[in-house]
This record gives structure tokens, sequence and C-alpha cells, in this order.
């Protein structure tokens, strides 16, 4: 048998109908100007995710990849995400 999860299978899953409640917290680290993923899906999510904590953070001078884009911030919000608990 094959362990290679294949991409296309992930087409098939819809983290808004298939995984409203998660036991771990889930942070979303979201560019405003971001054209490749819609965040639109990330907002509907966060709203009906059940979990422990979740929250999005927006980085307003981002599209993509704000780890690049805002590199200071991104650690800053990345590690105030573990160490406030």
């Amino acid at each position: 048998m094959n362990d290679c999860y294949c991409i296309s299978s992930f087409y098939d899953i819809d983290l808004r109908r298939d995984y409203t409640k998660l036991d771990v917290p889930v942070y979303f680290f979201l560019g405003r100007y971001d054209v490749n993923a819609p965040t639109v899906l990330a907002e509907e999510y966060e709203w009906i995710l059940d979990a422990p904590d979740n929250k999005i953070v927006w980085f307003e001078h981002s599209a993509h990849s704000p780890w690049i884009n805002e590199r200071d911030r991104f650690v800053e919000e990345v590690l105030a995400c573990f160490l406030e608990k």
C-alpha cells in the first residue's frame, strides 16, 4: 500500500463541514491582500470552529506571505499565541 497522500484527495475535504470541532487551539495568520487563498474561507471556518482557542491575526501590509512581508510582527504574533496560555 502506498503511504503517500495524494494532493488531489484534499479537494474532497471541507473543513467547515468535516472538522468543526478540534481539541487544539487554531490560529490563522492571514495577509489582508492575499489573492492566492481566499481569506473569506478562513473567516467562515473561524466563525464555526469549536476549539479551545481560535482567532485570525490579520497582516495589513501582506498578501500571501506575511512571514516574509512582515517578518518581525509575524514572529511576535506566533510567539504570543503560544506564550499567552
